[in-house]
């Protein structure tokens, strides 16, 4: 596999609501290397506001762009870059 070591790449986690998900947010906070952003509701309105993923040209390019211009993508603390380049390897895990 080419590009970023694994251990640099982004992962995603999405849970439900009353799920558990605050306690496993609060957990893995506590390691210097993991950045928790809060909810992330929004993410998942802009991937059905896009269809899905479907391997159209330009697809993720145009929802990479349309994610970090919310305002609450600042709180994630990642480049839209970097989650281009993970949603482009394909190693975006749901979980």
């Amino acid at each position: 596999m080419n590009g970023a070591p694994s251990a640099h790449r982004p992962i995603f986690i999405i849970g439900n609501p009353r799920s558990g998900t605050t306690l496993l947010r609060l957990m893995l906070t506590c390691h210097p290397r993991i950045v928790i952003p809060p909810e992330a509701g929004f993410a998942i309105g802009l991937l059905g506001a896009h269809g899905g993923f479907r391997g159209r040209p330009g697809e993720l390019e145009r929802f990479t762009a349309d994610l970090a211009a919310s305002a609450k993508f600042e709180h994630w603390k990642l480049s839209a870059p970097v989650v281009l380049f993970s949603l482009v390897l394909g190693d975006v895990g749901y979980h």
